[in-house]
């Protein structure tokens, strides 16, 4: 990995943990909080982008998976702003996170979409989608019991699978 490479993905981590941490910060996460941030972000790349000269010579196929994308987004952030309302960041976005493993996971197994997974890839998937679990339960310093935990995720499990 060259170093310019190595800051552009540094940067990419800072920027995503920020907007996390603006989301719970801010309160109770809103559609307000999620369409102001969004459209900021919008408003800084669609200029470079047009500026460039790149956007005019894109194919229009790879706009359609850009709005899909978008919209894959959206909704996206509309699990999170649930799932954030009602738990903790620290138990909502492992969670978040390690269910489309599981997904993908599963979907693959269960359709036969694209090549046969190995057994080192299921191996691999499990130990994400565990290692996952396991921080979302982890001692937090609120030191919740398990009864509460599991409380939290009843309620923001619809945002979750989202």
């Amino acid at each position: 990995m060259t170093f310019s490479a190595f800051i552009l993905v540094l940067l990419s981590i800072a920027m995503h943990s920020l907007w996390h941490f603006l989301s719970k910060s801010s309160g109770k996460p809103s559609f307000a909080f999620f369409g102001i941030f969004s459209f900021s972000i919008l408003c800084v790349v669609f200029p470079i982008a047009l500026c460039s000269g790149l956007l005019l010579q894109v194919p229009f196929d790879i706009f359609k998976y850009a709005i899909i994308g978008g919209l894959s987004g959206v909704i996206c952030d509309i699990g999170l702003m649930y799932a954030y309302k009602y738990s903790d960041i620290s138990l909502a976005y492992p969670m978040a996170r390690a269910l489309p493993v599981f997904f993908t996971l599963a979907a693959t197994s269960l359709f036969s979409w694209g090549k046969t997974l190995s057994t080192l890839t299921w191996c691999g998937m499990m130990i994400i989608f565990f290692g996952c679990m396991v921080m979302a339960f982890s001692n937090s310093k609120h030191h919740m019991t398990a009864k509460e935990k599991a409380e939290f995720i009843r309620k923001a499990l619809p945002g979750i699978l989202l």
